[in-house]
């Protein structure tokens, strides 16, 4: 409404102004800055998003499974690996801090310049008394309440672009495969007694090197 209202009064002051005004608006769309920062900052944000979820994923598996870790003396590792996971995420954290933070400012520039332009066109159009100083003044006011509007949205276009990297890992999970059932000749286990019996079991991670041979367990119901 703010756009719309202040191109009908500056038309009303002078219609060749009113349409510099209006053909140089769309150029700050492709604007290269803007473009730039717009394009790397969604990148970085997409990778802060899986990086994030990544170190989500290592902690919980590495406090769910803190019994495993200590039994293996992983602990060293495993502070090893997170300190790596955190300090991407620290490095794409700040990249898309930073990238985000030139919008706004590439846009209030391009504005800018067109707001000069303005003041230069109505300057040469007041000299050739085409209008008044009053109506320059008063044009100039309306351009500055134009492109006030424009200057706002960009600046949640950073929050916007960090919601759709994020949205995007959820659609994801969404749209990932549901996990393959059953086969329907698999029998289901009914009324177990709690009894574990293991007879002539053989394993080895490589054929040519034997592990476990001829295992013979029988656990009754309550024991380890």
């Amino acid at each position: 409404m703010t756009i719309a209202g202040t191109i009908v009064f500056m038309a009303s002051l002078n219609i060749w102004i009113t349409l510099i005004v209006v053909l140089l608006s769309p150029l700050s769309i492709f604007y290269w800055p803007k473009f730039l920062s717009q394009k790397k900052s969604y990148q970085m944000f997409t990778y802060q998003s899986q990086t994030r979820g990544q170190l989500t994923a290592f902690t919980n598996e590495m406090l769910g499974g803190i019994k495993v870790v200590q039994a293996f003396n992983h602990q060293a590792e495993a502070q090893k690996d997170f300190d790596q996971i955190n300090e991407e995420l620290s490095t794409y954290s700040l990249k898309a801090t930073f990238y985000s933070s030139i919008t706004n400012p590439a846009t209030r520039l391009m504005y800018s310049s067109i707001y000069a332009g303005v003041a230069i066109a109505g300057s040469l159009a007041c000299t050739a008394s085409m209008i008044s100083v009053g109506q320059l003044s008063s044009f100039l006011s309306y351009t500055n309440q134009y492109t006030k509007p424009f200057n706002e949205i960009t600046g949640v276009i950073t929050e916007f672009q960090n919601s759709i990297a994020s949205a995007a890992r959820v659609f994801a999970l969404i749209d990932e495969p549901a996990e393959i059932p059953d086969k329907k000749e698999a029998l289901n286990l009914v009324d177990p007694k709690g009894k574990v019996v293991l007879e002539h079991v053989d394993f080895s991670y490589n054929p040519d090197k034997p592990l476990i041979q001829d295992l013979n367990v029988s656990v009754r119901p309550g024991q380890r």
